[in-house]
């Protein structure tokens, strides 16, 4: 929540003033953002999860969903996740989304809204790959 208030705030102090962004601008501004929120929240997601499962607080259900095999390295690990969340999530949907309802340009006010809810609904994304992928592998070492 806080990640998406944040980056709301910057894409209203950039974009708000200006009358439109052009497409090209947004949908870099989108992949870069995807990767850095991406990247942070499964680093800290997959080093959190992992301890959490060594402590025997994190149960494994009976049942796993597929997820990612991560690397032993946190760092690594959340290198994966931001890359998965940048094809899937930055350019296959949110860019694919925003070309199709605004294939030349987007106005500011409408961008601020688009950066704000994507960027928390991304940290979601990265979040749940991140612990599933973790899950996973405590299920495959049993």
């Amino acid at each position: 929540v806080v990640n998406s208030i944040i980056n709301g705030l910057l894409a209203l102090s950039t974009y708000v003033s200006r009358p439109s962004v052009p497409y090209t601008e947004a949908a870099i501004d989108i992949l870069i953002t995807v990767l850095i929120i991406a990247f942070l929240v499964s680093w800290i997601g997959i080093a959190g999860a992992r301890s959490e499962m060594i402590k025997g607080n994190l149960a494994i259900p009976s049942k796993v969903l597929k997820g990612i095999k991560l690397p032993k390295s946190s760092a690594l690990g959340g290198l994966y996740v931001s890359l998965a969340s940048v094809l899937l999530f930055g350019l296959v949907f949110m860019d694919g989304l925003l070309f199709l309802f605004a294939p030349v340009e987007v106005t500011g006010a409408a961008y601020f809204i688009i950066k704000t809810i994507y960027t928390g609904l991304c940290a979601a994304f990265a979040s749940a790959l991140s612990i599933l992928s973790v899950v996973r592998e405590g299920k495959r070492g049993k």
